[in-house]
C-alpha cells in the first residue's frame, strides 16, 4: 500500500507536468479555468499514467475474452498504458485532450482491483497540480524531451527527473 501509493501519485504529478508542458494548449486551458484540474487528471491517467501495467494475475475460471480463450490457472498481465490507448474505446485514442469525455480510463483498475487509494490520489494530485501552475507562471522545461529518461520499473510509468525552469511571479508596486 504505502509503495504503490507513494509511487504512482508522484508519477501522475511528474506525468501530468510533463503533459501539460507538452502540450501548451492544454495547460492554457487549465491555468484559465483551475475548475479543469479534476479533468485533466483524469485524462492525464488515461494518457501518460503513472500504472504501466497490473501485476500478474492467475485467470480463475475458463473464459473467452476478446476471441481468445483463457483457461483456469492462464498467468495474465493486464497492460494498462495500451488499454487506455486503445482506439476501439477512445475517440482519437493518441490525442490528449483534458475535455474528453467520458473519461472510461483503466488507470485506477476496475471491479474487484479498483484502487483503494483513487480518491486520495486525485485530492492530492488536484493540490499540487494547482498549487504549482498558480504560483509557478511561465513553467517550461528546462532541457530537451528527448533528454527525458523514464525510469526502469516493471510496473510504473515516471520520469527519472523532470527538469523545469519558470519566470519569478510578477511583483505589484507595493513590492507583492
Amino acid at each position: 500500500m504505502i509503495v504503490a501509493g507513494h509511487e504512482t501519485t508522484v508519477g501522475l504529478i511528474g506525468n501530468a507536468v510533463l503533459t501539460l508542458l507538452l502540450h501548451p494548449d492544454q495547460l492554457a486551458a487549465v491555468r484559465r479555468n483551475p475548475a479543469l484540474t479534476l479533468a485533466m487528471i483524469e485524462e492525464v491517467l488515461r494518457y501518460e499514467g503513472p500504472v504501466e501495467r497490473t501485476i500478474t494475475r492467475f485467470v480463475a475460471r475458463d473464459v473467452t475474452l476478446a476471441g481468445r480463450q483463457l483457461r483456469r490457472g492462464d498467468l495474465i498481465i493486464a497492460v494498462v498504458g495500451s488499454a487506455n490507448r486503445d482506439e476501439r474505446q477512445f475517440l482519437d485514442a493518441d490525442r490528449f485532450d483534458i475535455h474528453r469525455n467520458p473519461q472510461r480510463h483503466l488507470g485506477f483498475g476496475h471491479g474487484a482491483h479498483y484502487c483503494l487509494g483513487a480518491s486520495l490520489a486525485r485530492l492530492e494530485g488536484e493540490i499540487a497540480l494547482n498549487a504549482l501552475l498558480r504560483r509557478l507562471p511561465g513553467l517550461r522545461l528546462a532541457t530537451d524531451v528527448e533528454q527525458l529518461r523514464w525510469r526502469l520499473l516493471p510496473l510504473f510509468r515516471g520520469l527519472l527527473a523532470l527538469p523545469v525552469a519558470w519566470d519569478p511571479p510578477r511583483l505589484n508596486k507595493a513590492g507583492r
